[in-house]
């Protein structure tokens, strides 16, 4: 988004702030391209602990002492730190309200009492999808007029990968046959266990992999591999060579494997909940998440396509990609920006 609203926007002065030990260097390397004659910065050597204290615990001073003076401070879903100036955040679930036995208490602390500052001290509040935006105003009881959906989108570089490239993914882990993918891991949020189920219930009658990327659990079965975290020219290769993608997740606030998926033309299988039918649209098969028969039975009917009804699917797919787009984001997002100031 940094990268469209630097392209779309000529006019305003943007001052990039920044905090890290760890990942100092990497702050500093994106600082480095994005760089213009309407860019500054502020990187400081604070960790995300001290710095989750100092501005949403004691909160003493205003963000503009390290900042300088701005009209509008849009800040991230860690720190709400006390500003006079007109102040945007942007939510992407609530997911350690809904699931808090999911995350570590600390978590669940920080993020609630960061959302209490938010509901109120934000003038406006971006949410990245309609479900976000209920959850924000049923949980948290914001008023909807303060709240605006923007949605998100997948990279430029989410797209069908060379035939090589697929080969040479598929060779590095050893992927023999044609695979199921899916991006996830074992935390119970991403449902990964019922996945696993199902795909028990059609090895038999369908000679597939299941590949799943992301995970750093060692599974020992040969029929399914996982890789580990990937970047993203790796996983681009995955999607593009995948049968058929699958994201059963049982709550995501915006859903982005399935746009990635659906950008690199492969058919989605994804569950009927949450915000994932947002991002999916008329183009993803949709299934109970709490049901591994219904989950299989999507998957089956996905693999079941004739040769047109699978190159139709897979167009589809791109097409419903295309809908979301970042200049889009970017267009919308300075229009918060400009009501506020």
């Amino acid at each position: 988004m940094v990268k469209s609203l630097l392209k779309i926007d000529q006019e305003n002065q943007y001052v990039f702030f920044g905090s890290s030990l760890r990942r100092r260097k990497e702050l500093n390397s994106f600082i480095e391209k994005i760089k213009s004659k309407n860019t500054s910065s502020a990187i400081y050597p604070f960790p995300p602990s001290f710095l989750e204290f100092l501005l949403n615990r004691v909160r003493i001073c205003d963000i503009q002492n390290f900042i300088g003076k701005v009209d509008v401070f849009h800040s991230s879903d860690w720190i709400q730190p006390k500003t006079s100036a007109k102040k945007v955040t942007t939510v992407h679930d609530l997911a350690f309200f809904k699931f808090p036995e999911l995350f570590h208490p600390k978590i669940v602390a920080v993020q609630k009492r960061r959302l209490e500052l938010v509901r109120t001290e934000c003038d406006r509040i971006i949410a990245v999808s309609q479900n976000t935006k209920k959850d924000l105003v049923e949980i948290l009881k914001i008023p909807e007029d303060k709240i605006k959906v923007i949605y998100e989108a997948a990279s430029d570089d989410f797209k069908l990968a060379d035939k090589k490239e697929v080969e040479k993914i598929k060779n590095k882990f050893g992927i023999r046959k044609e695979y199921i993918l899916t991006v996830a891991t074992f935390g119970a949020r991403k449902n990964l266990p019922k996945l696993i189920e199902a795909y028990g219930l059609i090895k038999k009658e369908f000679d597939l992999n299941l590949v799943i990327a992301g995970s750093l659990e060692t599974i020992n079965r040969k029929d399914i591999i996982a890789t580990g975290f990937l970047e993203d020219k790796g996983l681009i290769s995955l999607y593009t060579g995948a049968k058929v993608f699958v994201y059963n997740s049982v709550y995501e606030g915006f859903g982005l494997p399935v746009l990635e998926a659906m950008a690199c033309g492969v058919p989605v299988v994804c569950s009927a909940t949450s915000s994932l039918p947002e991002v999916g649209g008329e183009a993803a098969v949709y299934v109970d998440p709490n049901s591994t028969k219904d989950i299989a039975s999507g998957i089956k009917k996905t693999l079941q396509y004739s040769k047109p009804e699978y190159e139709t699917i897979r167009k589809k797919s791109q097409e419903q990609a295309k809908k979301f787009f970042w200049e889009k984001t970017a267009t919308d997002t300075l229009k918060v920006y400009q009501e506020l100031k």
